[in-house]
This record gives structure tokens, sequence and C-alpha cells, in this order.
């Protein structure tokens, strides 16, 4: 196209004759479009015309490691989701069968130059050998498990066979600055052998939890939701920022959706990490209440005052909650003085005490607010120590206790209309009653085909299907309406 500078020359001789003014605001828009800051803007690239994730990749990528491992899998594990893709080209394992030797994968980052990787418990769970490739490097080396925390899902492990080398590692962001809209780019191994991949997104969300995580579904949660890439091999590699500092750690992706991927805080994590180094596992604080958010339907169901909180749905007997005579009904609305509504947030209060903490629970009870000094105890390290301290010898099954509804204070205080059968008075965490629903409150009226009319019909029916190994069905009156829950042993 040719241009008529003449013309030009007199358009702007007149612009500067008439309108002076006129004139500033043309040469700025000229001097606009020739900046890089207005190529940068529009054009995503830096002020040398280079994306801004080449600088990303150049101080992140060699930082993040292949992790690769050797574990045993039982005929269980081969229910494990994971294996779902692959179990047209997997004999079934026969019960008196040797456990098979089989591979996983995974991703992880150094965080200290004498070689500390963080990665996925997952990845690592169960590991009868781990080694670690550096990208671009054929040789691997050895690795050790330092720390696992499988309620966060988080891991350490060191090299062990690299004492002559200073490994590159990555510098720690700020999860708790970062905002939904902020760049976020995911770095790992996908499918296990797409190394060093690099994925750009954004943050789309924050603070997500009660996520169903298919295989191990960690008790903490307070994810980063990106839109970044993040496929299976992904996992425990870092979410960066634009500036290349970590922010989170991929851990899981929602299968069924795309463009859904989740990575635990580094905030979160950086709290973990050091006495996973130190201990090899968290010791956090423990109250021993099974909390629900209160609302207005749990509220009117109950009859109480107020519509927020903390509902206690059951006292763990013998932790620092029954010690202080906290009760099931009670609604927990504030600790230390900060206000308490939301389940996760009141968990994490609670888990980022020290052992031995005296705190202050503020509770509502009968239309008075109680306050309760209450000394928290070191969390059951295990289920199973969990598990000894809750159960009974006769009443616990399948990890619930009842009563007779006849003689059962409960059914008094939560106003149940039951004649028959027996009302569930405790659950244990973590236990196939749980895991099917139960609630503290639940009048079971039916196991199987079989009547449930009093404790002696329950027990009688607890020995009947007590070491059956398939689903149970319970008819369960709860308030005013009747369901079905299935209960499925553990294997």
């Amino acid at each position: 196209m040719n241009i008529d500078t003449r013309h030009w020359g007199s358009e702007l001789r007149r612009i500067v004759q008439n309108r002076s003014t006129s004139l500033l605001i043309v040469l700025s828009f000229v001097c606009l479009l020739a900046s890089p800051l207005y190529a940068s803007a529009n054009t995503g690239l830096t002020e040398n015309g280079q994306s801004p994730f080449r600088r990303v990749a150049e101080i992140v990528v060699p930082s993040v490691v292949s992790i690769e491992i050797i574990r045993e899998m039982d005929s269980s594990l081969q229910d494990h989701p994971f294996f779902e893709q692959f179990r047209q080209f997997m004999p079934r394992q026969q019960d008196n069968q040797e456990p098979r030797m089989v591979p996983g994968s995974g991703s992880g980052f150094l965080v200290s130059d004498q070689g500390i990787i963080i990665t996925n418990n997952h990845v690592i769970q169960d590991a009868t050998t781990i080694s670690v490739t550096l990208p671009g490097e054929k040789d691997s080396y050895t690795a050790e498990v330092l720390g696992t925390d499988p309620r966060t899902d988080l891991a350490v492990i060191g090299i062990i066979d690299g004492e002559d080398r200073r490994f590159p590692f990555i510098e720690y962001g700020d999860s708790d600055t970062a905002r939904v809209g902020d760049w976020a780019i995911a770095i790992g191994n996908p499918l296990g052998e797409l190394e060093g991949s690099l994925t750009v997104g954004v943050i789309s969300a924050k603070g997500r939890s009660n996520l169903a995580i298919a295989g191990s579904a960690p008790t903490y949660q307070d994810f980063i939701q990106t839109d970044a890439a993040i496929n299976f091999g992904n996992s425990g590699g870092p979410l960066v920022d634009i500036e290349g500092r970590v922010i989170g750690i991929n851990t899981a992706i929602n299968a069924s959706g795309q463009g859904i991927g989740f990575a635990i805080p580094i905030n979160l994590a950086s709290k973990i990490i050091p006495q996973l180094i130190d201990h090899g596992r968290v010791i956090r604080a423990y109250l021993g209440v099974m909390p629900r958010e209160l609302d207005s339907d749990y509220a009117e169901a109950l009859g109480l005052e107020i519509n927020r909180g903390i509902l206690v749905e059951d006292v763990v007997s013998g932790t620092p909650a029954d010690r202080a005579g906290l009760r099931e009904g009670d609604v927990i609305v504030g600790l230390d003085e900060q206000a308490v509504d939301d389940v996760d947030r009141f968990r994490f209060m609670v888990a980022e005490r020290n052992v031995g903490d005296m705190i202050v629970i503020s509770v509502h009870r009968d239309g008075e607010v109680l306050e309760m000094s209450i000394e928290l105890m070191e969390f059951p390290e295990d289920e199973t120590s969990l598990a000894e301290m809750q159960a009974t010898e006769e009443t616990d099954w399948f990890g619930m206790e009842v009563e007779d509804v006849s003689s059962s204070s409960l059914v008094e205080s939560l106003d149940l209309e039951a004649d028959s059968g027996v009302v569930v008075t405790r659950i244990r965490i973590g236990s196939p009653a749980q895991l099917a629903e139960l609630r503290v409150g639940d009048v079971i009226q039916k196991i199987k085909n079989v009547k449930i009319e009093d404790m002696d019909d329950f027990n009688d029916a607890a020995r009947k299907f007590g070491k059956s190994d398939k689903r149970i069905g319970l008819l369960v009156q709860r308030r005013a309406y009747s369901t079905f829950l299935f209960i499925t042993p553990e294997k």
C-alpha cells in the first residue's frame, strides 16, 4: 500500500494550527503502538519478542524429576481406579498367587540442592524401590522416603546416592496471595514418559474441598483449581506462577471433565514438609468430634435456635472433647474467639494447633452459649489406634455403636419418633458404617431380611452377617422418612 506522506504532513500541520492538544494525543497514541509494552500486553510476548513461559521453563524444568517406583500389587490393589485403563491387559490375580510386582510413575520437584524432593503420597505409597531421573539425563538416582502424610497426600523423598552433586531446586511462591485469573503453569511427566511437559492455564478457583478423589481422598483439602492440563503422571509435579515460583503440588484431576485439575497450595505444604523431614510424619492436634456443618434444614430438624456453626454428630470416647463434656447435638460456634461455621476450616484450625495447647470452644447448648477450655491431644497415628479408642467389645459392629430405642437417652434428646429398633449412638471415623453414610440418630429397622425390634435382634443379626464379605443392606429410619443404606465390609 502506498502512503502519501505529503497528505499526512498537511494534516498534521492543520492539527497543530487548529488544535494543538490533539497533536499530543496523536503522538502519544503513535508512541504507544510502537512501544514494547503495548506489544507485550496484546501479544503475550516479552520485550524481546519471546513467550514469557519460555523463561519459566528455563527456571523450573531442570528441577522437575521423573519418579519411577516398584510396588507390590495384591488382589485388592487391582481394583484401584488407576488401573482401570489397563484392566483388559491384566489377568485377574487369584487369591493363592504371590503378590505381583508392578511399576508406577509420577513427578516430583527438588526443593533443596541436597536432593530433597516433594511429591504426592499416592505416587510413592507402598513402594519397594524408588528411582529418580532429572530432565535430559539417562542415569537415575536411588531415593528413599523421608516422610509421608496421607491426610494431605504429601510425601518427601530424598536422593541417597548423589552426595557429590548440588541439585537445581525451585523456590517457593505464595499461594495465599495468588488470585483467580493469575497464570498457572503445570510441569511434570504426563503418562509416565512425556518428560518435562509444560502446560499453561490460569487459577480457576481456590479453596476447593470435599472432593471425592479416586483411590485416595485426603482428609485435609484446600485445593487450588486450575485449567492448566494435568494428566496421569503429572501427580507430584509443581504448579508455578509466572515468575517460576511454586504455588502448588499437582495432585488430582476430574477425569469426567476437561480443564479441571487440583493442586495442594504450597503454603499448606510448607507447614507440613519440615515435620515430614524431621519426624517422618505430621504431629497434629486432635479434639475428638465428628463435625458437620449446620444449616437451616438441620437446625429446624433438631429444633435449634441457630442455623450456623459446627454440629457435633459424635464425640469419641476418651478424647479431649469427651473429657471436656462436649455432647452429640452441641453446636460449636467459636474457637479461641474466632467464629466457625465451615467444617474444613474448623479441622484446619484444630490440626494446626500444637499438641498440649489449650483452646477455648464456644458451644451453643439448650439456648445458652458455654465456654469450654480443652487441652488438645495428639491425633491417633493410624486408623487402628483410632478404632481402638472408639470401639467397644460388644456394640461396635462395622464401626457403629447402637442402643435399644426403648432405653436410649438419645431418642428423647433428638425427639425421634421410633417405637422399635436400635438407634446409632456412635460412628467410628473411617469405618464401613461411616462410608455407608450412617449418622448418629439413625434408627436401624432391618438388616438384610431380619427385622430389628431390639438389641437382641441386632446382636443376632450382627453375629449372622458379621463375617460377610458382601454388601449388607440396612433399612434405616431417619427423622420423618426411611432409607436404604449399604455397608461394604472391609477386606
